[in-house]
């Protein structure tokens, strides 16, 4: 049984047959690399955990990544 195979079964026994056109494995491995991105990992290190050969394709995660974003307001506003 393939991963993808195994990730549907998963699903379907968590969530019910009507998510399973809405959870695809890709969605976790995109949520897998914001959460990396956020949590500090650079964006060359996950081009190579993912297993791409080309920066460009990553750069969408850099779009959904708050970190950056939250730090930035918190120094504008004298937060630590």
């Amino acid at each position: 049984m393939g991963f993808s195979l195994m990730l549907k079964n998963l699903v379907e026994k968590i969530l019910g047959k009507d998510y399973l056109d809405k959870a695809h494995p890709h969605d976790l491995r995109h949520t897998l690399a914001i959460h990396l991105l956020d949590s500090g990992m650079n964006i060359m290190l996950l081009k190579n955990f993912l297993g791409h050969s080309n920066i460009v394709n990553r750069l969408i995660y850099l779009k959904y990544s708050n970190k950056d974003m939250a730090e930035a307001i918190d120094r504008a506003n004298g937060s630590d």
